[in-house]
Parts: structure tokens; C-alpha cells; sequence
């Protein structure tokens, strides 16, 4: 007898839920009907309301967030261009509202910021395109933090960008090799590296820092990152080049 009726929940439990989903999905329509959309788009935002609410029963988070964030975009309309709506729709399409905005803010909540830890620093970058020298020197509000000799490289994938004074191209590099400087008879000599400083290209993966994820490594070592924060550590300063493409050098005939 056990036997028999584990067999017999095994076959009612998908049933279930299929009749679950079909009820959804008629009722999802019929409040959709009420909204002043063409039929397709009805239909449309009602496939997108089912299964965004069926995705996380399916294991499936991220793609029932953004769904659900399709479907609520979708069905908004200007209130002049709605139709009287059932109260029971009123109140389903209002419960389903305030999901999307749940959804949406657990979705920004597991997309973090990319650390700037996982930049390396590149090989060979003195080869690339000298963009300029820039001495910073005890006369500039910015010796304390920033003084010595900025030697600033660019890779190939931003050269042309750069001549054209942007946008930059997801893949460029800058490079400013920070070195200390004297001066003899007049003269300003290079000395000893103290940091290797870049900025990277990838417009999805930095994104809340302008498409650029940045890294400072102390004296051109590996080992010795620096910056933990880059919003505060380094974009805050490029935000005012934004014009730019947040970036501070210009080529140089």
C-alpha cells in the first residue's frame, strides 16, 4: 500500500502543478486584458509575469528577476490610457509591483561592484604608446599623494581612442609609472619606481565606476595592491572628466 502511494504522488504532484501554472497564467491575462495593450503585448507581459513568478520555484533567481523587471516595465502605461480595472486585477498587478521591486533590489544587492583586486599588472607596457610625462613636484596640492614623475603608456585597443579624445574602447589600459625624480643643474633625473598605477576598460564589469576598474600596486610590486575602494580611492577624482570618458590624459601632437 505505501508503495502504491508513492507512485500515486508521484504522478499527481507534476499535475498540480501544471494546473497551478495554468491558473496562474489565465489569471495573469485576463489582468492584462484590462490594461489598454495591444493584444500581442498582452500576451507578452503575461509570459513574462508567469514565469517570472515560476522562476524561483524552479531554482532559477536570476532569470525570474529579470522577468519579473520586464514585465513591470512593460505593463506600465500612462494612467489616462487605462481602462476601469477589476479590483481583484487592481490588487494582483499591485502585489506583482511591489515583487518587481523586491526582485529588482535583490538583483542589485547580488551584482556587487567587481573588487580591484583581480587586475594584474601587464607585461611590456613600455612598448606601448608613450601618451606623456607629468612631473608633480612639492609645488602641487597633489605632491603628498600623487608626487613624482608620471611616465602614462596606453595599450593598442585605446591608442586610436585616444588621438580622437574618445570614447575608449572596452580592453584599454593606461599605465602611469610612477617614479621619484631630483633635480641636477636644472635638470629633472628619474629615480626609483614608487607605484605602477592602471586603468582598465570594460564597460559591464566596472560599471559603477564609469566602465574603468582601477588598481595601484606600491613600488610596481604584485603583491603590495593598494586600492581596496576604487568609487572612492580613484573614480571620484575622474569624475570631472567624465566629458573624457573619465580619463585625464590628451594626446599630444
Amino acid at each position: 500500500m505505501p508503495c502504491k502511494l508513492g507512485w500515486l504522488k508521484i504522478v499527481t504532484e507534476p499535475l498540480a502543478t501544471m494546473a497551478s501554472a495554468c491558473m496562474c497564467m489565465a489569471k495573469a491575462y485576463t489582468c492584462t486584458r484590462s490594461i489598454s495593450l495591444p493584444a500581442k503585448a498582452r500576451l507578452s507581459v503575461s509570459m513574462l509575469m508567469f514565469f517570472g513568478l515560476m522562476s524561483p520555484v524552479l531554482d532559477n533567481y536570476q532569470d525570474g528577476i529579470a522577468l519579473s523587471v520586464a514585465a513591470f516595465i512593460l505593463a506600465q502605461k500612462p494612467r489616462a490610457a487605462r481602462t476601469s480595472t477589476p479590483l481583484e486585477c487592481t490588487a494582483m498587478l499591485q502585489k506583482f509591483r511591489l515583487l518587481s521591486a523586491i526582485l529588482g533590489l535583490l538583483a542589485v544587492a547580488s551584482f556587487p561592484a567587481e573588487p580591484a583586486d583581480d587586475i594584474r599588472p601587464p607585461s611590456g607596457y613600455r612598448k606601448w604608446f608613450h601618451v606623456n610625462t607629468m612631473i608633480v613636484d612639492k609645488g602641487s596640492p597633489l605632491f603628498t599623494d600623487l608626487g613624482g614623475m608620471h611616465n602614462v603608456y596606453v595599450n593598442s585597443a585605446g591608442e586610436a581612442a585616444l588621438k580622437k579624445g574618445g570614447p575608449y574602447p572596452n580592453k584599454t589600459m593606461f599605465v602611469t609609472d610612477l617614479h621619484e625624480f631630483t633635480i641636477s643643474d636644472g635638470s629633472y633625473v628619474e629615480g626609483a619606481r614608487k607605484a605602477l598605477a592602471v586603468m582598465v576598460k570594460d564597460s559591464k564589469k566596472y560599471a559603477p565606476t564609469g566602465g574603468w576598474g582601477f588598481q595601484l600596486w606600491e613600488g610596481g610590486d604584485p603583491k603590495k595592491p593598494v586600492v581596496t575602494d576604487a568609487a572612492k580611492q580613484c573614480f571620484e577624482c575622474h569624475q570631472p572628466k567624465k566629458d573624457n570618458d573619465y580619463v585625464y590624459s590628451t594626446y599630444i601632437q
